[in-house]
C-alpha cells in the first residue's frame, strides 16, 4: 500500500486495490506481506504513521489458515480470535488460544485451537491441541486462564454451548450453556476426561459475558471472576449474580477434594451491563486493578475496581466509572 493519495485518479487505484484484498481475504495468510507493518525500516515496536491504531512489532513468523466468516466461499474461518497464555508449565512453552470457525456443520460452530512455541518460531497450522467436547456441534468460548488449583500449571476456563440442549427444560429463543474448567495435567496438556463444570444459581448458565483468571482474595492463588446474566430452569429464566468469584484452592480443585462448585463470592448490583474484563494497575500502585467495559444504554462506559492487595473479601465500594 503507497502513501495516501491527492487526486481523485489516485483515490481510484486504492478503491481498485481494496476490492482486490477483499476478494482474496479468503485466501490470505494471517499476517499478509502487504501489511502496513512490512512496508519500509522501523525501530519495533512503533505506531504505523498512517494508521494509529496499528502497531507494528517484530513478525518472527506466520500461521496459514482461512480468514473470514462461513459464506459461500469460504470454508473456515480461522484466527478470529487469538488469546496469549503464558507459560502452559514453570519451565515450559508459552501457549496461545486460536479461535477457528467450523463451517463444515448447519449450523456453524466454533472451536479452540491450542498452540505451543517450539524452538523460537511458531509451529505449523496444524500442529494444534483441540479445546472442547467430543462433539463436533459444539460451540466454545475462551473465558480465561489461570493456576486455580496452584499446581504450577495453567488451568482453562470455557464457555461451552452444545447444540440442542434441553437439560434446563424445552425451551425457545434460548441458548444454555455452561461454564466449563479443563485442568492441566503436569506437562500442560488438556482434555475433556479431566474437567469441572462450575455452578450458577440456575440449572444452565446464559449469557456469559467474560472471564478473568486472577487473585482477588489476596491468598496468592488465583480466583476465576466470571461476568454472567440470567440463567435458565425448568425452561424459564432466573436471576441471579451477575458478578461472582470461585476461589482458588492450594492443590484442590472445584468439584472435588470437598471443593464446591458454587461461587464463593456474588455481586448482584453491578453499575452497568458490563461484557468485558481486564486486570491491569491502573493507578500504579503494585496492586491488581480490574478494569470494566461495557454498553449502558447506547453509552460506552468504562469503570476500575481498584486493589489495594489486602487479604479477603473484595470491596466493591471500591469501583469508580
Amino acid at each position: 500500500m503507497n502513501n495516501k493519495p491527492d487526486n481523485q485518479e489516485g483515490i481510484s487505484v486504492m478503491r481498485i486495490r481494496w476490492v482486490l484484498m477483499l476478494l482474496l481475504v479468503p485466501f490470505a495468510v494471517v499476517h499478509g506481506q502487504d501489511s502496513p507493518c512490512n512496508q519500509g525500516r522501523a525501530v519495533w515496536p512503533r505506531v504505523d504513521p498512517r494508521y494509529d491504531w496499528l502497531i507494528c512489532v517484530p513478525e518472527i513468523g506466520r500461521q496459514r489458515g482461512i480468514i473470514g466468516q462461513c459464506q459461500w466461499n469460504v470454508s473456515e474461518g480461522y484466527g478470529g480470535g487469538v488469546a496469549p497464555l503464558g507459560r502452559l508449565t514453570p519451565n515450559g512453552p508459552y501457549g496461545w488460544i486460536v479461535t477457528h470457525k467450523r463451517c463444515d456443520t448447519t449450523p456453524s460452530f466454533q472451536e479452540l485451537l491450542l498452540y505451543r512455541s517450539a524452538g523460537g518460531q511458531l509451529p505449523d497450522g496444524k500442529d494444534y491441541e483441540r479445546i472442547g467436547p467430543r462433539e463436533i456441534l459444539s460451540d466454545v468460548q475462551f473465558l480465561a486462564a489461570g493456576d486455580w488449583d496452584n499446581s504450577g500449571t495453567e488451568d482453562l476456563c470455557c464457555r461451552v454451548q452444545r447444540y440442542g440442549d434441553t437439560s434446563a427444560g424445552n425451551h425457545t429463543g434460548y441458548e444454555v450453556a455452561s461454564v466449563v474448567i479443563f485442568w492441566a495435567d503436569s506437562l500442560g496438556h488438556y482434555s475433556i476426561d479431566d474437567t469441572t463444570r462450575l455452578e450458577c444459581d440456575a440449572q444452565m448458565w446464559l449469557g456469559i459475558k467474560s472471564g478473568l483468571g486472577t487473585d482477588r482474595n489476596g491468598d496468592g492463588i488465583d480466583d476465576l471472576f466470571i461476568i454472567t446474566d440470567v440463567g435458565l430452569s425448568d425452561g424459564k429464566t432466573v436471576e441471579q449474580a451477575r458478578g461472582r468469584i470461585y476461589f482458588g484452592h492450594h492443590h484442590k480443585r472445584w468439584g472435588r477434594d470437598g471443593v464446591s462448585r458454587a461461587a464463593d463470592w456474588r455481586w448482584w448490583n453491578i453499575p452497568n451491563l458490563y461484557s468485558f474484563i481486564k486486570e491491569i494497575d491502573q493507578d500504579g500502585d503494585g496492586h491488581k486493578d480490574v478494569a470494566w467495559f461495557g454498553d449502558n444504554n447506547g453509552y460506552q462506559t468504562v469503570s476500575v475496581w481498584y486493589g489495594d492487595g489486602k487479604p479477603g473479601i473484595p470491596d466493591t465500594s471500591a469501583v469508580e466509572s
